[in-house]
């Protein structure tokens, strides 16, 4: 793990890591179970999706404040 966060800001980090969960209980709790696949995610989750795309950047983003 020391290695993985060794070029990496634990901020930036830990928040990529709380955005994908949020994104995951909120795509849990807007989903509309009613409907079909393609009603949810193109209308319902587009929310929950982007935010799991910024979780998803926020984990892979190199923090500009470290040394190289």
């Amino acid at each position: 793990m020391k290695k993985y966060l060794e070029n990496k800001s634990w901020r930036t980090t830990a928040l990529g890591v709380v955005a994908m969960v949020w994104a995951i209980r909120a795509g849990y709790v807007v989903w509309v179970h009613g409907q079909n696949l393609s009603f949810n995610l193109f209308y319902v989750e587009t929310g929950p999706v982007a935010l799991l795309i910024v979780g998803w950047a926020l984990l892979h983003a190199r923090d500009h404040r470290c040394k190289p």
